[in-house]
């Protein structure tokens, strides 16, 4: 498979995790949403990863991508959105990942008690932010 395919499906998974999340926020659904977006903004991450090298087994593409904007020639304006795209992913990396999963043992919160509608509508909203901005990478 090339790398602009494995880009694409990539970015349809991100996709689609995208819409479960938008249908989990709209179903009050917070935890799922937040799981779901992101899983949305993983995939979407490393889509653009997938451009320039198979992507980790990992949560936190958002290190690789930093990586990457290092390693290859990439013009200055692709570089400044490859590193935007690295912080708006690690805002849902591994430890959102774990808590909207298994919650949180230290504290005994399971995590239907953790994430409510504000943390939801923040995790949608980054999740969107890291699909867009993936697709405009993918498209130049």
């Amino acid at each position: 498979m090339n790398s602009h395919n494995d880009a694409g499906i990539r970015l349809k998974l991100g996709g689609g995790f995208l819409k479960e999340a938008e249908e989990d926020f709209q179903l009050g659904r917070w935890r799922s949403c937040v799981d779901n977006a992101q899983l949305a903004a993983e995939n979407s991450a490393k889509a653009v990863i997938a451009l320039y090298e198979p992507p980790e087994k990992s949560h936190e593409p958002g290190e690789q991508l930093l990586r990457v904007s290092r390693q290859y020639p990439i013009a200055v304006n692709i570089r400044k959105k490859l590193e935007k795209l690295a912080g708006l992913a690690g805002l849902l990396g591994w430890e959102v990942h774990v808590l909207s999963d298994y919650g949180d043992a230290s504290t005994g919160r399971l995590p239907w008690e953790i994430y409510g509608k504000k943390e939801a509508s923040m995790a949608l909203k980054t999740a969107r932010s890291v699909f867009v901005l993936a697709g405009e990478l993918i498209g130049s």
